[in-house]
């Protein structure tokens, strides 16, 4: 655990390290890697399992020029949408975490082509692996699932 603010009162445990290839990816110098973190907000969005909107405060921050913050002028809103997506309607944000991870990958490269779809594959698999909030997804599709094959109405 390290140690930081407040003279050592206050303590922020270490970072656990990232999981391959996420690891590489971000502190690699080949060219895959410098594509990935030039396009890590794009990745970023067709992973997110929700939206945000916001209106940003863009005032200077008394900290100094050089430090930038977040700041949010009145509310933020988070948008996740319907567990599944309407008819003849892409998957968004936590509607993909009901697939497989062979077809999230596939959706996820359909929306973005000028993104590696190998890479977007692996890091799928990676967050199927780690992330716990996927696990809650499946669980509810698997719910999902058998409510309708019981009869149960949907809507």
């Amino acid at each position: 655990m390290a140690s930081c603010c407040k003279h050592g009162d206050a303590h922020v445990e270490a970072m656990r390290p990232l999981p391959e290839p996420l690891n590489s990816l971000m502190s690699g110098v080949d060219a895959q890697s410098r594509d990935f973190r030039e396009h890590v907000h794009r990745g970023n969005s067709l992973f997110a399992f929700t939206s945000i909107k916001f209106n940003q405060d863009n005032r200077t921050s008394e900290v100094g020029g050089t430090f930038q913050l977040f700041q949010v002028h009145g509310a933020m809103y988070h948008g996740q949408g319907p567990l599944l997506p309407g008819r003849d309607r892409d998957q968004l944000y936590s509607q993909i975490y009901l697939y497989d991870p062979a077809r999230a990958a596939q959706a996820r490269a359909a929306r973005a082509p000028e993104l590696d779809a190998n890479l977007s594959r692996s890091l799928t698999l990676i967050l199927h692996e780690c992330n716990p909030l996927i696990r809650i997804y499946l669980t509810a599709r698997a719910s999902f699932e058998q409510g309708v094959t019981e009869g149960e109405t949907v809507g």
